[in-house]
């Protein structure tokens, strides 16, 4: 079971100044910050604290005594776990977006960025991904998120907004089905479900324990694949041991300018098709024509393929990826390509003469050998799509840029 939250101790009231690039606004307490989650810029406000660490107090908004006129009520109960500035006013967020990148590079990594704008239209229901933890209630077993703040706990929810429509259905039918084989949140580890623009979704069921038989479930069209793993009780993170049980497909497949990429519940891809296709469209113009192409940290290939050059190099460390991504090229006929299925670190080959190098790295950002592998040989150009600004920084930061 979930560790219960330690007792309260009093909320503590501060001015918000400003905003972390990571979501918190932040205040003084005598000589301490305070981050508070759900608090924007200008706003009076009480903070439960949560962690106290280097002179820095970090906690969430209990209670709004001045609000700023950006603030809107949330969507969700649950909005502190999975997008915070649900309660900023949309037609404001892009700007609050970009102004706290800026002051990020900044003050942390000594970078001015030149002049830019955060593009996409603010939503819900775009993420094609969603990974949910268990909970135990009186009512039986619920989906859950972790509360932010690094504690370890969790709190019940029914779904979130942010995903897919046929991603939440498929997550209700699955604890549903749990709660139908009286599964306890200690038996079981986490739920991802992939779902593609056609409403098809690929679910995968991570659990500690051996649990009565879930699938097939047949009672919608949507699951079109459901996959049960043995995973490590000893871990927490959601890892395969052993597979099972094996219903429907194990993939899906996604169409992005044309090109249809195959994808599984285990593999890395956008989580916003229609914001990466507006990314595609800009690397596309950075790239002049007869540049050979390296497609570093490449998934499923979706950046090279997309592209289509011929005699792409990819790299791409994941084996499920790897899989993937064969199948993507062959369908795509992208003549020439090659797959090193290996980490970037692990070693690369010298750059072709006028070589554009893609990468596209996780959170973590570049591994410090390919930063160094890159500064002491650059290529011709140098294309860092990041889903983290404050690791993109740093690496920037690391080439003098």
């Amino acid at each position: 079971m979930p560790r219960p939250p330690r007792a309260e101790r009093p909320p503590i009231e501060t001015l918000i100044e400003g905003t972390e690039e990571t979501g918190e606004g932040w205040g003084r307490v005598g000589d301490r910050i305070v981050r508070a989650w759900g608090a924007l810029p200008g706003e009076r406000v009480l903070v439960a604290i949560r962690k106290r660490k280097g002179g820095v107090w970090t906690g969430f908004v209990s209670e709004v005594l001045e609000a700023s006129p950006d603030r809107i009520e949330p969507r969700e109960s649950h909005y502190l776990c999975c997008s915070p500035w649900q309660v900023l006013d949309p037609r404001r967020e892009n700007a609050f977006k970009r102004d706290a990148v800026r002051r990020m590079a900044a003050e942390k990594h000594g970078i001015e960025l030149p002049e830019f704008e955060v593009e996409g239209e603010i939503g819900f229901g775009y993420r094609n991904k969603l990974e949910f933890g268990f909970f135990s209630t009186d009512a039986g077993l619920s989906l859950s998120f972790f509360m932010r703040g690094g504690s370890g706990w969790r709190i019940p929810i029914d779904g979130c907004e942010l995903g897919s429509e046929s991603i939440g259905r498929c997550a209700r039918r699955i604890v549903a089905r749990l709660n139908e084989l009286q599964v306890t949140s200690r038996q079981v580890k986490s739920l991802v479900l992939r779902s593609n623009r056609r409403g098809e979704v690929v679910a995968g069921l991570y659990v500690r324990d051996p649990i009565p038989t879930v699938g097939p479930l047949d009672d919608g069209p949507e699951l079109v694949g459901l996959r049960v793993y043995r995973s490590n009780p000893k871990s927490p993170a959601s890892v395969v041991d052993s597979v099972a049980e094996d219903h429907g497909v194990t993939a899906i497949v996604e169409t992005l300018d044309g090109h249809p990429f195959e994808l599984t519940d285990r593999s890395f891809f956008q989580v916003n098709v229609p914001c990466f296709e507006q990314a595609l469209g800009a690397i596309r113009a950075e790239v002049p024509a007869g540049s050979p192409l390296v497609d570093l940290y490449a998934g499923v290939g979706s950046i090279g393929i997309g592209l289509g050059i011929p005699g792409t190099l990819f790299v791409e460390s994941d084996p499920t990826c790897v899989a993937c991504l064969d199948t993507n090229v062959a369908r795509a006929g992208l003549a020439g390509a090659t797959i090193l299925g290996q980490p970037a670190e692990a070693g690369l080959p010298e750059w072709p003469r006028g070589a554009t190098v893609i990468v596209d790295p996780p959170r973590v950002g570049l591994h410090p050998k390919v930063v160094r592998r890159l500064a002491e040989t650059p290529p011709a150009r140098l294309i860092y799509l990041s889903c983290n600004p404050e690791t993109q920084a740093r690496d920037l930061a690391a080439w003098g840029a």
